[in-house]
């Protein structure tokens, strides 16, 4: 499968930034931690703010856009804020909510872990209303599937998706290495 091909990368950038001076966490406080990496790479997001995501990611890190037949991966240099930010006036990211995080610590690995999660966009009425016309308006342009996935949107008054992340522990806490967006 091409679109799997990326993974051994990922797995291998991921042991060499943890390396071997990157110390063990307890799994349980490692979760936690994870947890909070995750939750301050949105918070910085939402706020525009340069040093918390670079407090948050590994100096190396990989963006996987997930699609339906291939997965697109970019490399972003944590360097350069023109790579790191959403385009000025992208509002996207203020209503976006992390949830239901499962971490789980590498067995043979400690200092790399994998963590997945739902990210939650509330909708406003105006876009729920705007889904809901275009449902009635256009049903033949909706298939079955694309059809229930905006009526559970409608009816979740949200847009849920779920991602994905590789970490690895580095100067004393967890570091994104790789972070899954839906496409």
């Amino acid at each position: 499968m091409k679109s799997l091909s990326i993974i051994p990368f990922v797995i291998a950038t991921a042991f060499n930034l943890a390396g071997p001076g990157a110390g063990r966490a307890q799994p349980g406080d490692a979760s936690k931690e994870i947890e909070a990496s995750l939750h301050q790479y949105y918070a910085s997001m939402k706020t525009r703010d340069i040093e918390g995501l670079r407090s948050a990611l590994a100096s190396r890190f990989i963006v996987i856009e997930a699609g339906r037949d291939k997965a697109k991966t970019q490399t972003v240099d944590v360097n350069n804020p023109k790579e790191l930010l959403p385009p000025e006036g992208n509002k996207d990211w203020q209503g976006i909510e992390l949830s239901t995080v499962r971490a789980s610590v590498s067995s043979t690995h400690p200092t790399v872990a994998t963590a997945s999660f739902t990210l939650i966009m509330p909708l406003d009425e105006k876009r729920v209303a705007g889904m809901q016309s275009a449902l009635k308006a256009r049903p033949e342009a909706f298939n079955d599937v694309r059809r229930a996935a905006i009526s559970r949107m409608i009816a979740d008054r949200a847009i849920k998706s779920e991602m994905f992340a590789m970490l690895a522990r580095q100067d004393g806490g967890w570091k994104i290495v790789c972070l899954s967006f839906p496409q």
